[in-house]
């Protein structure tokens, strides 16, 4: 099953707050006054205000186009409408452009606070969550107690993942009525979201008191009480829900989830035949109520009829031509999920990878996806998957689930047994996963015998290396590289680059004539280390030595660290155990006595961050790395500067190690100027989006890493 409530309730809320606008986009208002009245008909404003989009562009644009045959609050006004005009045919671009003219004309704060209210819900509606947040603060300069603003905002400060953000517009929200119920919704969806339960279940607590007529109250009020394992009351919630709204579907779903945990394979059915009845046109409970049937091995006739009625469901609402983002990408995920179980493999892993197109936070299409990539036997992939669901927050349990099953798959039984145990936290009546920990534990028994029963390709790989001595070139020295390539990660899965780009640049460095060219991949905690310890001795007395990584990184207060494939960084406390400092991998060139080079390309989007529990309110995570200060001599550089995020480009390679092998390969280069030279490079592939950066003193000498072709002998 997939979860019963998060996101998608938030969204249930952003279009209710949005259906409060819609006066404002259908609004056949004119600008007021004899001289506008004069300038433009009133036929012209109901023309151009009209909800059939052609006949509005054509006359908003023949407004626009009157220059000073129209007062310029006249085409403000003109630019709005047609831009809401564009926006119904899908032109968004269009649309934008029309509403930053209106702007330009800085109208009245009237017609201000109206653009920016269309133009922030039709960023939001279109995912463009930091724009749209920018826009809500706008307004919210202009009209600071606008109340469905604050939630507005809060909402989509949550759905970009800023539950701090979030949470306090939702008690600023409170503050500005205390009597109404919205803001205590509001607040308890994004304090469960941030997995605060007992601060979720107080605020909803309130709403209720305040509103008891919300069906949609209820439902994530009982999505808490499954949080805290308290299934009866959850089920008492889920039974109102469906009482005060028969087909809410959150109600029957989440019916079923609490069933199901308990053991309860026929009421989780039940309770899904219950809610199929109420609303046959279901948009996600055939598909839950088929995989309960294959879960417990029953009925798989009454399985596939149910699979092929979500598809067909999904596959009609995707056939709207006006359909908005976000249902579009609910849908798609429906039938991702839908088609994985039928084993409609491609087709599924399709629909997901469109829905997460749409919506990169599409929790459920990230799900769906990794039940397809499981079917493939694509378990690295599919782990990868039910990571990023689950850094997401909101109900996880299934996903956890499923992520156990991968890692199971994949022979990573550590880390099965570990997933299924938070299942069982969770739920200690579910047997789907004390089967699973059974089985895992037991699987874990005969490999630990020194049978193996399945390869995990998160085992790290023996460094292998390339020794060029005897062709090294006379005269310009001892040169040793120490690469590394970290791309399968056990907890969070496949990243695509990085052992491609370490195989290229450890290519590059013995093509240029490095000594000792030693490439590793995957490293555990304790290969890791193992390997700058080898790689300490071979650097000793050399007169050029690299260090070359590429993987995932995390800064905590403003340390460095690199992260081993086996890390499971549960919370921040654990990365100075199982992560790589580092200061321990500058401290492997100690011995160097010439150039000492470290390129970092680690500055990816890091999954670890978002999953990880703070144990202290003082310490901070940072995006990207931190800023470092290396001893004379020593040159550190960055695939991306300080608190940026690298880019993984669509080749082969990223942007960054293109870069760096064709400035490498380039003879007579000083090395300064060939990460300028770099720099420069990356900033033009990306869009200006990602700057690397080097730190560190050098002498005043010519370092060259590729040295002239006609250097001395």
């Amino acid at each position: 099953m997939r979860a019963v409530s998060g996101l998608s309730l938030f969204r249930v809320l952003v279009a209710g707050f949005l259906l409060a606008a819609g006066p404002a986009l259908a609004d056949d208002a004119k600008p007021q006054g004899a001289a506008a009245a004069r300038a433009v008909t009133d036929q012209e404003w109901r023309d151009c205000s009209s909800d059939d989009s052609d006949l509005s562009l054509k006359v908003c644009s023949e407004i626009i186009d009157r220059g000073d045959g129209a007062t310029s609050t006249e085409r403000a006004m003109a630019h709005m409408k047609r831009g809401v005009s564009h926006y119904r045919k899908g032109e968004i671009d269009a649309a934008l452009d029309d509403w930053q003219a209106t702007l330009v004309f800085k109208p009245d704060q009237a017609v201000t606070t109206l653009t920016l209210r269309v133009r922030a819900d039709a960023l939001l509606d279109q995912k463009r969550y930091k724009e749209a947040i920018a826009d809500y603060s706008r307004l919210l300069a202009i009209t600071p107690q606008d109340i469905t603003v604050v939630l507005l905002r809060s909402t989509t400060r949550a759905l970009a993942l800023d539950y701090d953000g979030a949470i306090a517009d939702a008690y600023q929200a409170t503050a500005l009525d205390p009597k109404r119920s919205e803001p205590y919704y509001v607040l308890g969806h994004v304090s469960f979201l941030h997995k605060d339960y007992d601060a979720a279940l107080d605020a909803l607590d309130k709403a209720v008191a305040l509103s008891d007529t919300h069906g949609e109250y209820f439902s994530l009020r009982g999505t808490v009480h499954l949080h805290r394992s308290e299934f009866d009351q959850a089920k008492a919630d889920f039974e109102k829900a469906s009482q005060i709204n028969p087909k809410l579907e959150l109600a029957y779903t989440g019916l079923a989830q609490a069933a199901r945990l308990t053991g309860d394979s026929d009421g989780a059915v039940a309770a899904l035949t219950r809610g199929i009845a109420a609303s046959p046109e279901s948009v996600s409970m055939y598909a839950d109520r088929a995989n309960l049937l294959i879960e417990a091995g029953r009925d798989p006739d009454a399985a596939a009829d149910d699979l092929d009625k979500e598809i067909e469901i999904n596959s009609k609402i995707l056939a709207q031509t006006d359909l908005a983002n976000g249902g579009r990408s609910e849908a798609l995920a429906n039938r991702a999920f839908a088609r994985a179980l039928k084993g409609d493999i491609e087709k599924a892993i399709a629909d997901a990878d469109e829905a997460i197109n749409l919506d990169s936070n599409a929790r459920n299409a990230l799900d769906a996806r990794g039940i397809a990539y499981v079917r493939k036997g694509e378990y690295a992939r599919a782990i990868s998957d039910f990571s990023q669901a689950i850094g997401y927050g909101g109900d996880v349990i299934s996903v956890y689930l499923h992520r156990a099953e991968a890692h199971q798959a994949f022979g990573n039984y550590a880390l099965a047994i570990e997933d299924y145990k938070t299942v069982l936290d969770f739920a200690p009546g579910f047997p789907t996963a004390r089967d699973g920990l059974t089985g895992a534990q037991e699987a874990q028994k005969v490999e630990e015998a020194g049978t193996p029963t399945a390869r995990s390709d998160t085992a790290s790989l023996p460094p292998a290396t390339t020794d060029n001595s005897a062709a090294e070139p006379a005269g310009i020295g001892k040169r040793v590289a120490l690469v590394i390539g970290n791309g399968t990660y056990a907890r969070f899965g496949q990243l695509p680059n990085p052992k491609r780009d370490a195989e290229k640049i450890a290519n590059t460095l013995r093509d240029v004539g490095f000594t000792k060219v030693t490439i590793a991949e995957d490293l555990s905690n304790e290969a890791f280390n193992e390997a700058l310890h080898q790689f300490a001795g071979d650097a000793d007395g050399a007169d050029w030595a690299v260090i070359y990584y590429a993987g995932h990184g995390i800064e905590i207060d403003n340390k460095n660290y690199l992260i081993p494939v086996d890390a499971k960084l549960a919370s921040d406390r654990d990365v100075a155990f199982e992560a790589v400092p580092l200061e321990r991998v500058t401290a492997a060139l100690d011995g160097v006595k010439g150039m000492r080079l470290v390129i970092l390309d680690a500055c990816r989007e890091n999954p670890f961050a978002a999953a990880m529990t703070k144990t202290s309110a003082t310490r901070a995570i940072g995006q990207g790395l931190a800023q470092v200060e290396p001893e004379s001599g020593t040159l550190v550089a960055y695939s991306a500067k300080a608190g940026q995020v690298a880019q993984d480009g669509n080749g082969e390679n990223s942007p960054f190690v293109l870069a760096l092998d064709s400035r490498i390969r380039t003879p007579g280069i000083e090395i300064g100027k060939l990460f300028r030279l770099v720099r420069d490079d990356v900033l033009a592939a990306t869009g200006n989006v990602q700057e690397p950066f080097t730190y560190g003193s050098l002498s005043g000498a010519d370092l060259f890493i590729n040295p002239p072709a006609q250097q001395p002998q």
